[in-house]
């Protein structure tokens, strides 16, 4: 199979799962990744017809640099007659204090300006152009940071983050057989001159750790993906698991059916615990508490009803056959998070009656 060819199939092997009609939000920088993603999916005319190439500029580097960037997203989305919306950030990187870093930073930045185009146009689908090269990147760095093992299955290719669907048609393409792709088709683009820094940490497993590991270790980038993978699948049986527990919200209490929870085992617990409580705001994706904190709620189940969980603003206890998480509204701001979760209901529920996608100011 030819590199052209990976290409073409990623993208048509995601083609059929794009909605129909609504518009598609395609995180372009400039780079060849994306560059090659944009055109890719406008060589389908159907699909060409809803793309919006959304350009965001995160004030890391000189002006000069950033209007060649913008400058060349521009040109490539022109010569396909799609429009563009660009964004920036008026505040320097380092600017978001527990983020991660600046690279955290950034792509809380990036993501929250894609979801704002999306609801400026009515979408709901985002594509970005990770590649394999990427995923082998993530895993690497997630080994050396000693997160969750959970966290080891890497960049899902489709996922949903609250209401926005996240697309990634080139996970399983190498970097090497897109850059291919591109010079197949003359198309132009930018190299970012930062990817070459080891002030962050993904260059330097990419610059410095992977080339290095290599030399003595000619299948790693295989063995990795192997690993990935696995615990992909293990991840994935751990939300369906999940998933099957019954709860539900009455009022300004989240309830858990207490019997199907303490009949799965601590892992999908975990998991539910960890999706609810970053559902209601309690934590985030990136500031977990350790498995410690929920102890109580993954020995055997008690034998008596009352208080078996305070923290993060929520309390949980059990009552008869039932969890009960109850809202605590010290640190939570105005709303709550009880109240957060109905206006994201609501918001949804206005998102599918919607018969028509709002329109958007765009360029050319």
């Amino acid at each position: 199979m030819t590199s052209t060819t990976d290409v073409e199939e990623a993208i048509r092997a995601v083609r059929s799962s794009l909605p129909e009609c609504e518009r598609l939000i395609v995180a372009v920088s400039g780079g060849v990744d994306s560059i090659v993603l944009l055109r890719a999916l406008a060589a389908d005319r159907k699909t060409k017809t809803q793309l919006i190439a959304a350009h965001f500029r995160h004030g890391t580097r000189s002006s000069q640099e950033h209007a060649a960037d913008r400058a060349i997203v521009i040109a490539n989305a022109a010569d396909l007659s799609i429009p563009v919306v660009t964004g920036s950030s008026a505040e320097p990187m380092f600017a978001s204090p527990g983020s991660g870093g600046p690279e955290a930073t950034a792509r809380q930045r990036r993501y929250a300006f894609l979801r704002a185009v999306a609801d400026s146009c009515g979408a709901r689908t985002i594509l970005t152009a990770h590649s394999r090269d990427d995923q082998i990147e993530t895993v690497v760095m997630r080994l050396l940071s000693g997160i969750d093992s959970a966290l080891l299955r890497g960049i899902r290719d489709d996922a949903w983050y609250g209401d926005y669907r996240l697309i990634r048609p080139l996970l399983d393409v190498s970097k090497q057989d897109i850059v291919r792709y591109a010079r197949a088709s003359l198309f132009s683009w930018r190299e970012d001159p930062t990817n070459r820094s080891s002030a962050f940490r993904r260059n330097v497993v990419r610059n410095e750790i992977l080339p290095e590991a290599r030399k003595g270790w000619p299948a790693l980038d295989g063995d990795l993906l192997l690993l990935q993978r696995e615990m992909a699948s293990r991840d994935r049986l751990t939300r369906e698991s999940a998933a099957s527990i019954p709860w539900w919200i009455d009022g300004d209490r989240i309830f858990i059916a207490g019997k199907e929870f303490y009949a799965a085992d601590q892992a999908v617990r975990l998991h539910l615990l960890y999706e609810l409580f970053t559902r209601l705001d309690a934590i985030d994706r990136k500031n977990r508490p350790s498995h410690r904190f929920f102890a109580p709620l993954l020995a055997a189940e008690p034998e008596s009803d009352g208080i078996l969980l305070e923290g993060r603003g929520v309390r949980i206890s059990r009552v008869g056959q039932t969890l009960v998480l109850h809202q605590l509204l010290s640190g939570l701001g105005n709303d709550g998070i009880f109240e957060k979760q109905k206006k994201e209901r609501r918001r949804k529920d206005v998102h599918e009656r919607r018969s028509e996608p709002k329109q958007q100011e765009t360029r050319s």
